[in-house]
């Protein structure tokens, strides 16, 4: 339970826990034969957290950045104590703001996505668009740290008043974007941003997965040779929308050789009515990116199709599954056993595989 974490009877002295916002209140000298006293300070404790989920949703949908990032902050924990005040704050969420543009912005790792998005969002200059962009930048394997510096390379928008980014960590998720990061685009609109870019970590042809959470995918590549082109994963290139070949100015006339190819390629591979546009540019000259920039005001807000809202409750789903039984004491327990057991040469993978599958099956049954 989130809002009441423990109840302690010791005598005449009574004490309920109660988490809320990292603190934790005390109710001492209740007598345990007041019934009546735990449900009225549990009504209130419960009160005070819906309150706050108001002013917090109230904060976000009128456009308070500092309320924005608080919410993100509160979607990405992954606390226990946590998890039914994320459910109140998406149920909340989901019904206010309005659908907008979403685009995602993929690529190989280097090839100048935030400088990308550092010129071309000073193109809005003075408009009254209002611009998200949630950068997902690749964690750790070893302390699931991130270094989050992709908002280093956006010094150029990053004090324009209405623009909000937001770096976030992969949580080593290969797709490049995690199950938070929908939730997080969710919130965005919900807070009026009118286009929201999500840029990818860039790892290869697992970066399909942005399809299910954008309205269009912007594919970044550098001029190079064939040998290089041949080298980009088909997947990539059967989802994209847009082809945009950067550091044109580097070499002019390989940046045109690279987008023929990949035009000529991608003739074969997309088999949808609607095909891929071409771009080549340099991001430190905006006159470069003008055509791109009109294209994307062509581009129509709408909210997500069924198959992208379906995949992410599957994969909500799953993951949800998945934190249930590893939390479970039990298979805790033979976890940590059986891992030990295989370190050490005691057991081997397929054993102790079957050890904690039929510990699950037993779980089940119950």
């Amino acid at each position: 339970m989130c809002f009441v974490n423990k109840i302690i009877f010791c005598e005449d002295l009574m004490r309920i826990f109660l988490q809320s916002s990292g603190k934790r209140r005390f109710l001492t000298d209740i007598h345990k034969h007041s019934l009546q006293h735990i449900i009225y300070f549990y009504h209130i404790c419960y009160m005070d957290q819906g309150e706050n989920i108001k002013s917090l949703i109230h904060g976000v949908n009128h456009g308070d950045r500092r309320a924005l990032a608080k919410a993100i902050t509160l979607i990405e924990s992954n606390r226990p104590e946590d998890q039914e005040i994320k459910s109140m704050l998406m149920k909340a969420a989901r019904s206010l703001g309005k659908a907008a543009v979403k685009i995602g912005i993929t690529g190989s790792p280097g090839v100048g996505k935030s400088t990308f998005l550092n010129g071309f969002v000073r193109m809005f200059g003075e408009s009254s668009s209002r611009i998200a962009i949630l950068t997902i930048d690749p964690s750790s394997t070893l302390t699931g740290g991130s270094i989050l510096g992709d908002k280093l390379r956006m010094t150029d928008i990053a004090d324009m008043e209405q623009v909000f980014i937001r770096p976030s960590p992969s949580k080593g998720t290969l797709g490049g974007i995690n199950l938070t990061t929908w939730e997080t685009v969710l919130l965005c609109e919900a807070a009026g941003y009118d286009y929201i870019f999500i840029e990818t970590v860039g790892v290869g042809q697992s970066e399909i997965e942005i399809q299910y959470l954008v309205n269009e995918v912007w594919y970044l590549t550098m001029a190079r040779a064939g040998d290089e082109v041949q080298g980009i994963k088909r997947g990539i290139l059967e989802i994209v929308d847009r082809v945009i070949v950067t550091k044109e100015d580097l070499n002019p006339r390989e940046a045109q050789n690279t987008a023929a190819f990949l035009r000529q390629s991608l003739k074969i591979i997309q088999t949808r009515p609607k095909k891929a546009s071409f771009y080549t540019l340099t991001p430190l000259q905006q006159d470069t990116m003008k055509t791109l920039f009109e294209d994307l005001q062509t581009v129509q807000p709408h909210p997500l199709e069924k198959d992208q809202l379906t995949f992410w409750f599957s994969r909500g789903w799953r993951e949800t599954i998945l934190r249930k039984i590893q939390s479970h004491p039990r298979i805790q327990v033979l976890y940590e056993r059986m891992l030990s057991d295989v370190h050490g040469n005691a057991s081997d993978y397929w054993s102790a595989m079957d050890h904690l599958v039929n510990e699950i099956d037993d779980l089940w049954k119950e």
